[in-house]
């Protein structure tokens, strides 16, 4: 953290800063944060090296956090600014990694070779937010070898302003279950690129499964004809989706909705999205209330940006019957379905006396908490089927809890180590596989680790909010947005 690099590494060498524990399949590589640092000039082969490509780990890499860097003067005519790499085989059984690459800055110096990332065997891994200036193509996978899987990775509003090379400013190699969601993508290789990005096998076919393409944006090179571009490399047209993709200064060819989409015009991704602006709550919502006077129906509330208010009752039987407050959507939500993911930003006007939960639950015909907690952290389950995050005063520990239950039978709890600040926002994401495993995401970071048993795979869901007080004054729940997406 905060460490300051010049002139480091011998050009022979990884660079200024390397983890490699992968001379032993024992070797441990978890929770590694790499943070807030500026590499100013480096001769090795990386900026940041995070890699274990010479041996499976029987414990494999997770919490990787490579966040906040400033990385440039790489001196060398090729190598990688951030390097991830793993040497296990990946598959939809893999314990999701929890790897994030996020906010870093990455300028090139003018070694036209240089990297922005390079990804190889990973799973659940999110690069957002970052900003990558000049040179050569940012990586997922490898290219010459169709059986290098990376899984769960999304590339998400970032910047990538003239990298690249012939193949644009990303090349894609096998990846399932891949979202390239709200990126700009300007002038690739400086212009003279012909494609923005590309799926692509070196002398191998490459294949990928999954592929959503939502929201970026590309601004047309000199030279630029493509936005997307597939070469040696199979895609699967049943489970692709592409929409809301935009070109600036002229047009271009999207080969990957032409060859691999099938039909264009039919979007293959079910998507529900409320900012609760509208003057009162959508039909897609009911909302439900207690016995006690105080309780209020969920209610949007004029304030920017929008919210809508679930307010719990001040009964002194401190239930969900009688100070309940509930807002929930239709069944219309499986992970069967793939890709099935909640994000939801919430906060509470108080956090004692208090249980609040936000999820999927399997019922949508009665007022219910779908799981509580007690005494010795004692976990009970109203639900069938659920998942999501709990807080709850009346466990002994008073924080998040990730909490999840399929065909009655409980899932582990895990607790985020971290409890609501009241009156403040924060954002939450759950993303659920069709093999009833579900990850959490806190304000952008994951949480805990992969759940399995989370849900039922093929239950039928609802999104849900509910909050009650376990005491004699009201609770205020405000929810400034839910979106919730999966494939059709």
């Amino acid at each position: 953290l905060n460490n300051t690099f010049r002139n480091c590494s011998k050009s022979t060498m990884p660079g200024p800063i390397d983890v490699e524990p992968d001379a032993n399949a024992f070797h441990i590589a978890r929770n590694i944060h790499i943070c807030d640092n500026r590499i100013e000039s480096y001769s090795g082969g990386q900026g940041i090296s995070v890699t274990t490509h010479n041996i499976a780990l029987t414990s494999p890499l997770f919490g990787l956090k490579i966040k906040d860097n400033y990385i440039t003067g790489a001196t060398k005519a090729f190598g990688t600014a951030i390097l991830c790499r793993t040497a296990e085989t990946i598959s939809s059984s893999t314990v999701p990694m929890g790897i994030e690459i996020s906010g870093n800055e990455v300028i090139d110096s003018g070694s036209v070779l240089i990297q922005p990332f390079w990804a190889i065997g990973v799973r659940d891994c999110r690069i957002k937010n970052n900003t990558f200036r000049g040179g050569t193509a940012a990586a997922l996978g490898d290219e010459t070898d169709a059986d290098v899987l990376s899984y769960d990775v999304d590339i998400e509003n970032n910047m990538f302003y003239r990298n690249g090379n012939v193949s644009g400013a990303i090349n894609i190699s096998s990846t399932n279950n891949l979202r390239i969601l709200r990126n700009t993508i300007d002038s690739p290789n400086a212009g003279a690129s012909t494609i923005g990005l590309r799926f692509v096998g070196s002398g191998v076919t490459t294949v990928s499964d999954n592929v959503s393409i939502i929201g970026n944006t590309f601004i047309k090179g000199a030279s630029q004809t493509i936005s997307v571009g597939v070469s040696e490399h199979t895609l699967n047209p049943a489970t692709n989706t592409s929409y809301g993709n935009r070109v600036v200064g002229g047009s271009l060819i999207d080969q990957f909705r032409a060859s691999d989409l099938g039909d264009a015009d039919i979007t293959k991704e079910v998507v529900l999205v409320d900012d609760f602006v509208s003057r009162s709550l959508s039909s897609d919502w009911t909302g439900r209330v207690g016995t006690d006077g105080q309780c209020v129906t969920p209610t949007i509330v004029a304030i920017a940006n929008g919210a809508v208010r679930l307010t719990a009752g001040d009964d002194a039987a401190a239930s969900m019957a009688a100070n309940g407050c509930q807002m929930e959507g239709n069944l219309n939500w499986a992970p069967n379905n793939l890709n099935l993911s909640i994000a939801f930003r919430v906060k509470v006007n108080a956090i004692t006396d208090v249980c609040m939960f936000v999820g999927f639950t399997d019922q949508i015909s009665a007022l219910e908490m779908p799981v509580t907690l007690g005494a010795s952290d004692a976990l009970t389950s109203n639900a069938t089927d659920a998942t999501g995050v709990l807080f709850d005063t009346a466990a002994d520990t008073d924080e998040w809890c990730l909490v999840g239950v399929a065909s009655n039978v409980d899932a582990t709890l895990q607790f985020a180590g971290v409890a609501p600040t009241a009156g403040t926002y924060e954002t939450w994401r759950i993303d659920i596989t069709n093999g009833e495993v579900a990850t959490f995401s806190r304000n952008g970071t994951v949480v805990g680790t992969a759940m399995t048993g989370a849900v039922g795979n093929f239950v039928d869901l609802a999104p849900v909010v509910a909050v009650f007080s376990r005491t004699t004054a009201t609770r205020l729940l405000d929810v400034d947005y839910i979106r919730i997406h999966q494939r059709r």
